[in-house]
């Protein structure tokens, strides 16, 4: 669904998602295999927020192309709908009354309410609606290329903001771990070890560094317990 000339800039894009997961998949890393400090320091820092905005970046440019594309496209189909009415007007004036109603009806069915509703369509798209199906897109005329081209535009847009809601998603469940993480250590560091982190994440590797932690703590707690155990004795 890609055109050739957008090829560049979506391999960009996955070469930054790349890089971006694996930054992420270190961060996890030092959390759980060197310490939460070792990971904060790795994943907030100006390093981290330069691969975020360059990862930003590239999704930037995809929509902008998408964009004048789709500009493109409106220019397009707006030359295409004058030279129509055009082609109509002399139609009817230098032909015969049926041949002009025949030219009409043509006309109108299948040249210029497809054109107004590839044109609905267009402006539904720009304003966000994405759900919306594109006509007439299994057309073989250039109404049907027209067409073509406008579902391209809109399954790249989707592609976008789906990319731009799991970064957010992302951010979002990060933040939450965090926050966690610090409310465990908080309240084991002030001698209560039955704080835990509950919530799922949903992400294995998320899941797995909340579990790491409630391991660490209760660890722990089963020393310290031990150590009163015996000192007691």
């Amino acid at each position: 669904l890609i055109a050739d000339e957008q090829t560049a800039g979506f391999d960009a894009l996955a070469a930054s998602a790349a890089e971006f997961r694996t930054f992420r998949l270190e961060t996890a890393r030092l959390g759980t295999e060197v310490s939460i400090a070792a990971a904060n320091e790795q994943g907030n820092n100006e390093a981290n927020r330069a691969n975020r905005k360059a990862f930003q970046k590239e999704i930037d440019a995809v929509v902008k192309v998408d964009t004048e594309s789709l500009a493109t496209i409106k220019a397009d189909i707006q030359s295409f709908e004058q030279l129509m009415l055009a082609l109509l007007l002399g139609t009817t004036v230098i032909g015969l009354a049926l041949g002009g109603c025949a030219a009409f009806y043509i006309a109108t069915r299948q040249l210029s309410r497809p054109i107004q509703t590839v044109t609905r369509t267009m402006k539904q798209l720009a304003s966000g609606d994405l759900e919306t199906e594109v006509p007439y897109a299994d057309r073989q005329d250039e109404i049907g290329e027209m067409a073509q081209a406008v579902e391209i535009f809109r399954e790249n847009a989707i592609m976008v903001r789906d990319l731009n809601t799991h970064d957010e998603v992302s951010r979002r469940l990060n933040a939450d771990l965090q926050a966690q993480i610090a409310l465990v250590v908080k309240a084991a560091a002030a001698g209560d070890f039955s704080a835990r982190i509950t919530r799922d994440y949903q992400s294995d590797d998320l899941n797995r560094f909340a579990q790491s932690v409630n391991e660490l703590v209760e660890t722990v707690d089963m020393g310290v317990a031990e150590t009163r155990r015996v000192v007691s004795a």
